[in-house]
């Protein structure tokens, strides 16, 4: 249950890193990252 969640949101996450950033030569593992990044961050402002 909580792997595929976790699945989920990964791609998730992917999809919309590489619709912002089309041609970046980035690695998938980087990509994935930084929309992680972008996703706690959007935690913490809903959270305060």
């Amino acid at each position: 249950m909580l792997i595929s969640f976790f699945v989920g949101v990964t791609l998730v996450v992917y999809i919309k890193q590489k619709a912002l950033k089309p041609n970046s030569k980035d690695t998938i593992i980087m990509l994935i990252a930084d929309g992680y990044k972008a996703l706690i961050d959007d935690v913490k402002k809903v959270m305060t």
